[in-house]
């Protein structure tokens, strides 16, 4: 092997909890688990809406490989206790089910960091906290044309176009991964994480695109909080 060449196991070792589903959620674990993260992926009794033929089987394939799955009821006494359970053991825990609610499954970032200050928690979520939209779902699509690439794709003078690559939701993914892996980076050096909300400006009236400008805002914190904002 070329010495220069990172192993694909330089995240061996590190434990994700993982939540997600869809896409965006998704890629950033699929991310972790190619460097060699041990990911376990949480679904639902009958499995995520991908196995089931709400998407492209072969799409959740992709999206599912190199982890680990198990199927746990949620809002279940003994489902949560398990999920719980697992989260003490964890580095990592992500999901990016619709605004609010982990919250009320009894999952959320107070009740996970309270069972171990170590852990990075991290979020994706459609808008940020702020938006007018940050109680609403988002898809690629939306984030694509709220987002404003919509409107810079396609002929001059003609409609917006959708980009091809669903790069609202992969882009977002790939983000949230460099946060986790930065937040673990900074639990071994300082020894304790910050915690990292990022939400998008309000967006222009008169029709324009929205552009997703991001803000940081930290307060001190044993355990990470990254959230992620599609828009």
């Amino acid at each position: 092997m070329n010495p220069n060449i990172a192993p694909p196991n330089c995240l061996a070792g590190i434990k994700v909890l993982d939540l997600t589903q869809f896409e965006a959620g998704t890629t950033c674990t699929e991310a972790l688990a190619w460097m060699g993260a041990d990911v376990v992926k949480v679904e639902p009794p009958n499995g995520e809406a991908g196995r089931r033929g709400v998407a492209d089987p072969y799409y959740f394939m992709i999206y599912s490989a190199n982890k680990r799955s198990i199927t746990v009821n949620l809002k279940s006494e003994r489902g949560l206790a398990l999920v719980k359970d697992m989260a003490k053991h964890a580095d990592v825990f992500t999901e990016n089910f619709g605004p609010g609610t982990i919250e009320k499954l009894g999952l959320g970032y107070d009740v996970i960091s309270a069972i171990n200050p170590r852990i990075v928690y991290a979020q994706v979520k459609g808008f940020g906290e702020g938006s007018p939209y940050e109680k609403g779902l988002c898809f690629d699509p939306i984030a694509q044309a709220v987002g404003g690439a919509m409107s810079i794709t396609g002929e001059p003078g003609g409609r917006p176009i959708k980009p091809g690559p669903t790069i609202g939701d992969t882009g977002t993914g790939m983000l949230l991964a460099f946060s986790i892996v930065s937040a673990l980076y900074q639990r071994i050096t300082a020894g304790a994480c910050s915690s990292d909300r990022r939400s998008p400006a309000k967006p222009r009236r008169a029709g324009r695109p929205v552009a997703t400008r991001r803000r940081g805002s930290f307060r001190a914190s044993p355990a990470a909080l990254t959230t992620m904002s599609i828009c």
